[in-house]
C-alpha cells in the first residue's frame, strides 16, 4: 500500500469533525476528556484526566463525548489500549459517536498523546497464492470501502501480498485473472471485525473461478 493511501485511511478512520463541533479558542481548553452516556452531549457524564487503561464501571456505554485538552487522544474498543482504535483530535467534540469509526456503545479505555493508526508497523498481510493451472492473476486491497491499488501479475503456482491498516474494520480482496485480458475471477470477498484487529489472511485462486479465503 503506498504511503498517500495509508495516510487517507488514518484520516478517514479518525475524522468526526464533519459531524462535530470544533473546539476553537473561545472554547476553554481545561485538560480534560468528558463522555457522556447519550448523543448530544446528554447523560450523567464521566471526566477524565489522563490516560485511563480501563473505563470500568463507563465501559460501552459512551456515546458522546469532548476532548478538551490540547493535545491528541486515542479511543480504544478494548481495555489497555488495544482492539479498534480512533484519533480524537485536540478541542474536537463529537456530539455522536455513531457518526464515527469507533461507534457508540465501544469505548473501553482513552490513551492522551498517542497517534492512532499512524505507526508503519501496525500492518497486516494479505496472501493470494496463484494455484491456476496457466492464468496469470491480480488481486486489489480496499480497507475501509478505499479503493487499493492492483498488484503486480502473478504466475500460476506464485503467490504474492499487500499490505493494510491493523486499524481497518473492513477489508476487501478482489481477484482477476487474464484469459483475453482481465476479468474477475471469484466473488469479492471481505473481512469485518468489531474489537478483534484484521490479522494476515490469505486467498487462493483455482481454476474454474474457484476461490478459497481465510476464516471461511
Amino acid at each position: 500500500m503506498n504511503r498517500n493511501l495509508l495516510l487517507t485511511l488514518v484520516l478517514a478512520g479518525c475524522d468526526a469533525m464533519p459531524e462535530g463541533d470544533i473546539g476553537s479558542e473561545s472554547q476553554a481548553l481545561d485538560g480534560t476528556v468528558t463522555l457522556y452516556p447519550m448523543a448530544g452531549y446528554s447523560g450523567t457524564p464521566r471526566t477524565l484526566t489522563g490516560t485511563t487503561d480501563d473505563l470500568a464501571d463507563f465501559d460501552n456505554k459512551t456515546v458522546s463525548l469532548k476532548n478538551n485538552t490540547g493535545g491528541i487522544i486515542t479511543l480504544w474498543s478494548k481495555a489497555n489500549h488495544t482492539g479498534r482504535c480512533q484519533l480524537v483530535f485536540p478541542g474536537m467534540w463529537i456530539p455522536n459517536l455513531a457518526v464515527s469509526e469507533m461507534g457508540p456503545y465501544r469505548l473501553s479505555s482513552v490513551e492522551f498523546g498517542r497517534q492512532c493508526g499512524l505507526q508503519g508497523v501496525d500492518l497486516s498481510e494479505l496472501t493470494v497464492y496463484n494455484e491456476t493451472t496457466l492464468s496469470l492473476v491480480r488481486f486489489r486491497v480496499d480497507p475501509d470501502n478505499l479503493t487499493g491499488s492492483w498488484s503486480d501479475s502473478v504466475d500460476p503456482g506464485v503467490s504474492s501480498h499487500q499490505t493494510f491498516p491493523k486499524n481497518a474494520w473492513t477489508v476487501r480482496v478482489k481477484t482477476q485473472w487474464n484469459i483475453w485480458g482481465w476479468q474477475q475471477a471469484c466473488s469479492d470477498h471481505t473481512w469485518t471485525t468489531d474489537d478483534e484487529i484484521i490479522a494476515n489472511q490469505w486467498v487462493v485462486v483455482e481454476d474454474d473461478n474457484t476461490c478459497y479465503y481465510s476464516g471461511s
